[in-house]
């Protein structure tokens, strides 16, 4: 039997949070999902085009907010 701490993470398992990402994908920015409306938009502002790409992809598999959707490809355009 191998031995391991038990705080850290099995070598060979992945753990809880690692299988619940893979699930929901990866989000666009820490803290994304717990943000409103306004500060997604507010925060479209300052990112790059690829960044406005993940919001939109991540938008339409989860939460499918039309007015982040929008403002994001407000932002892609813009190139």
């Amino acid at each position: 039997m191998t031995s391991f701490d038990s705080a850290a993470k099995p070598p060979d398992r992945a753990t809880i949070t690692d299988r619940v990402a893979a699930l929901l994908g990866e989000r666009p920015w820490a803290g994304y999902d717990d943000q409103s409306v306004d500060a997604i938009r507010a925060k479209l502002e300052g990112v790059d085009a690829d960044t406005a790409r993940r919001v939109r992809s991540y938008e339409r598999d989860h939460k499918d907010r039309s007015a982040v959707i929008r403002a994001a490809e407000r932002r892609i355009d813009r190139n």
